[in-house]
């Protein structure tokens, strides 16, 4: 028990640090590249007004002799960013690797397995983006491909993990391509850069393009990053049958918003439109989770008598429900679940009396019939179409408590 309690602790600690560094990382990034691309823009100083006074921000590429510029103003926060990503990938993902990774019905694999792929598309995922990144093509193309790169890797991934599982490693494939483009190009590049002034030699603009390059691209994707962390708490985007599409639609409208704003800050003007392409897709995510809802009574097996027809159409009654509930869900929606290493339920979800299923009817749809999110699929609790009928029958009678 106080293993488990302290384990408990520990992720909610390692959340927490993830989450600040991330804070720190992501809007330090981007407060600077709207610092730079004004400056670059303007071709003048800014003055900026603050509590107790006005600061003049110039750019300055002859510094004096003594001068000692901070290298990477983010390198730290992102480098603790991906560090405690990671562990929490172990400590929750690759501990309970049956329960948020595996699904037998895409790819039956055994925790060992799929923790060696997880690790593996990690790896696999910045490598072929910076061979891509580092072709000698015009930005749009490389633009172009590494987009066509992401969306493979959604579809892939999907095809290897549960949905949850899949969203979880995606994000982590992104996250780990832009910490790898602060530690190999942008903190080497800026270590060169003050070198070459310093020692009165030309710069290498090569490495200087390359830098902005990667710069830019953290930029487009940090958005996205943030969608895909947020969507494993919900079903409809994870566990739909177009989660692949879904993710790819994200990237699509995190990378819309930035370009919005990387325009503006470059003096290009405000493209609207781009709004409308985040709107579009959007609308297209959520389009797609409906148009992939479960129907669970369509593939449920045909009544083999007339009691069971009358069954099949009258709404259930709550003690109907609750005994699936009991049967499926209780050893870990309870108050002290059963399941090996819980000492809590799931998000505070307890499903141990009828008023407590009556009032998470919502998410007992979103979980177990909209989708198959619940039970988890590694977590060998099959729940037949049968039962998820019933759950459907319920809730289409307004889940009636009695």
């Amino acid at each position: 028990m106080i293993a488990a309690i302290v384990s408990d602790w520990a992720e909610v600690f390692l959340r927490w640090l993830h989450v600040i560094a991330a804070v720190f990382w992501v809007g330090l990034a981007l407060g600077f590249l709207r610092l730079n691309l004004t400056l670059k823009s303007t071709k003048a100083d800014l003055w900026r007004a603050a509590d107790d006074g006005f600061f003049r921000v110039a750019r300055d590429m002859n510094i004096p002799p003594d001068a000692e510029p901070q290298i990477g103003w983010f390198r730290w926060e992102a480098y603790v960013v991906w560090l405690s990503g990671f562990a929490l990938m172990i400590a929750i993902y690759f501990a309970k690797a049956d329960l948020y990774l595996i699904d037998p019905d895409v790819l039956p694999l055994v925790p060992w397995q799929a923790i060696c792929l997880a690790v593996l598309m990690l790896a696999v995922g910045w490598l072929v983006y910076d061979v891509l990144a580092r072709r000698a093509w015009s930005e749009t193309a490389r633009r172009i491909v590494i987009a066509v790169l992401l969306f493979a890797l959604a579809f892939a991934l999907t095809r290897m993990f549960s949905g949850r599982g899949a969203f979880l490693v995606f994000g982590a494939v992104i996250g780990t391509i832009m910490a790898a483009n602060v530690a190999h190009y942008l903190v080497p590049n800026q270590r060169r850069m003050l070198e070459a002034i310093r020692s009165g030699v030309a710069r290498d603009e090569a490495r200087l393009a390359t830098s902005r390059q990667r710069a830019l691209h953290n930029n487009y994707l940090a958005l996205p990053v943030f969608f895909l962390m947020l969507a494993n708490h919900y079903p409809l985007a994870f566990a739909s049958r177009f989660n692949w599409i879904i993710a790819s639609l994200a990237l699509v409208a995190g990378a819309a918003v930035r370009h919005f704003y990387v325009a503006r800050h470059r003096g290009s003007g405000d493209l609207w439109w781009t709004w409308l392409v985040a709107a579009a897709a959007g609308a297209a995510m959520v389009g797609l989770s409906v148009f992939g809802v479960e129907h669970p009574q369509s593939r449920a097996a045909a009544p083999t008598s007339a009691m069971d027809a009358i069954a099949a159409v009258v709404a259930p009654r709550i003690g109907d429900v609750a005994d699936i509930v009991a049967e499926r869900c209780v050893m870990c929606h309870a108050r002290a679940p059963a399941w090996p290493g819980l000492v809590a339920a799931p998000k505070g979800v307890m499903l141990e009396t009828h008023g407590q299923i009556v009032a998470h009817a919502r998410d007992i749809a979103a979980q177990a019939v909209w989708t198959r999110a619940m039970p988890p699929p590694g977590a060998n609790v099959p729940i037949g179409d049968d039962e998820r009928r019933v759950l459907a029958l319920w809730l289409a009678a307004g889940a009636p408590s009695r």
